[in-house]
């Protein structure tokens, strides 16, 4: 079997063991609706193999939902999957990544597209951050067991290795960081990307902001990886590829690695770097390993923008801005995942709106579980600001106040989203200024008396039910 079906039929296995884990996300999945209910014509996004598991699984759960308040309709978004064809079989698994799913947005074959890169912007679409991830760094040595301690690198050693400046795993600056370890005078054989890859980007921007010794700059493809490379396509073959390879070393997205359960090594943030130039690197071991860090939800969440407003505003740029966090305990190879998405044509098409609607709140509750980081919070208000633009709220709302302190109590009223069954509480979303609300009170089908959340942030009032959405003229001030 070939690493490129290997790593498609992984994706399937792995997606099937999801949903065997009962209430893993949001519900029982709902087999029975699902076939009774014939599939609509498909909506097709692709790109960015990075977000791809947990991309599938946020649709699986917005498909359930959508179906649980719109009876009879079965909605069909695609990521990285060939629409089906005429006798309804399922198209198979493609790894576009993220240069080829924005060529392929550009072609509008496309409806979103996602990208670890940002672009810059297009007339008629919209460009989102959706979550946060990491890119790690896997080895396979197999003088060293799953009871030994992980590798720890510095960005100049990843820089040297990758470029073909060290080709030894016992090679001075290997050994330096690694005191003690078993390392032989083998060929180190790095596995590398040779599509156009935002993971590529994500860890090229690293070695460019902290390693003079890289050279290959941080596009989407690099030109001058070392000769002794093996190059591949997806996360899912780096993977796969450093599992079977001895003395190897690749880069993957920090689910890939957990996944496939393969060594991860501990990588040194800026701060680590800063204290080797004062104290050098023959300081106390025990001083320089706190700032060797290993991947994790936390340290991802610790990498981001102090100000990640500013950097918001040249997104094209913002990659750079994660492995110069000053943040003790950060993740330096981390970043933004993102999305683009045209302006809905047709009522198909629309039900992309209510899933990019969905999914920031989704990320919130499940991001972690599947070893990612939601998004800060002023960065999803943002967000549905820009999704405003393409799918606009079909109604206003109301607030019998501006502003209010957290805990405070607001009645929300509204005209235009009576549906023809009463309002279902189920399927209200109710956010301040992108912190969604849970305490609430349905009045009637044109009224809501909410308690202001904890956490919530100055911004628009924003509502969702299953008739259509409403949002606030202006922003609800949270007060002191």
């Amino acid at each position: 079997m070939s690493i490129r079906i290997w790593s498609r039929t992984f994706l399937l296995v792995a997606l099937a063991n999801q949903l065997c884990l009962g209430q893993e996300s949001i519900a029982d999945r709902k087999t029975a609706e699902r076939e009774m209910a014939p599939k609509e014509a498909p909506v097709l996004c692709g790109g960015a193999t990075l977000p791809d598991p947990i991309y599938r699984i946020a649709i699986l759960d917005f498909e359930d939902d959508f179906m649980s308040h719109h009876p009879g309709r079965n909605p069909n978004i695609l990521y990285n999957q060939d629409p089906p064809n005429k006798q309804n079989i399922p198209g198979k698994i493609v790894d576009l990544g993220s240069l080829k799913g924005i060529e392929a947005f550009r072609k509008h074959k496309l409806e979103c597209a996602g990208t670890d890169w940002p672009i810059q912007p297009i007339e008629g679409a919209i460009q989102i951050p959706s979550v946060l991830g990491a890119v790690v760094i896997i080895y396979n040595v197999p003088e060293l067991t799953a009871l030994s301690p992980p590798l720890n690198f510095t960005a100049d050693t990843l820089a040297k290795i990758f470029s073909g400046k060290i080709t030894k795993w016992d090679d001075p600056n290997i050994q330096r960081d690694n005191p003690g370890a078993p390392l032989l005078s083998k060929d180190i054989m790095p596995v590398v990307r040779e599509d156009g890859s935002g993971t590529t980007h994500i860890f090229t921007s690293f070695l460019t902001s902290l390693s003079s010794s890289w050279e290959g700059g941080n596009d989407f493809i690099v030109k001058k990886w070392a000769r002794a490379s093996t190059p591949v396509k997806s996360n899912g073959e780096v993977a796969e590829t450093v599992d079977k390879l001895d003395y190897s070393i690749g880069y993957v997205e920090y689910r890939y690695a957990n996944t496939y359960k393969l060594a991860q090594a501990n990588v040194q943030n800026l701060i680590g770097q800063k204290s080797d130039a004062i104290h050098g690197t023959d300081a106390r071991q025990d001083d320089r390993a706190r700032h060797f860090i290993a991947a994790s939800v936390g340290a991802i969440r610790a990498a981001v923008p102090e100000d990640v407003s500013v950097p918001l505003a040249s997104p094209e740029q913002i990659q750079e801005e994660f492995p110069n966090s000053t943040n003790n305990n950060d993740y330096p190879i981390s970043g933004f995942t993102w999305l683009l998405a045209w302006k809905p044509s047709n009522q198909s098409e629309a039900v992309l709106c209510d899933f990019l609607d969905f999914l920031p709140g989704w990320m919130q509750s499940y991001a972690q579980k599947h070893q990612y980081a939601s998004l800060p919070d002023e960065v999803d208000e943002k967000n549905r600001a820009a999704l405003d633009t393409i799918c606009p709220p079909t109604a206003t709302l109301q607030a019998s106040a501006q502003s209010g302190s957290v805990g405070s109590t607001v009645v929300i009223t509204w005209t235009g989203l009576t549906g023809a069954t009463p309002l279902d509480p189920k399927a209200v979303r109710l956010l301040f200024g992108g912190v969604r609300a849970t305490a609430f009170s349905v009045d009637s089908d044109t009224q809501i008396t909410a308690t202001v959340p904890p956490d919530a942030l100055t911004g628009k009032i924003r509502l969702k039910t299953s008739n259509g959405s409403a949002v606030s003229a202006n922003d609800f001030t949270i007060s002191k």
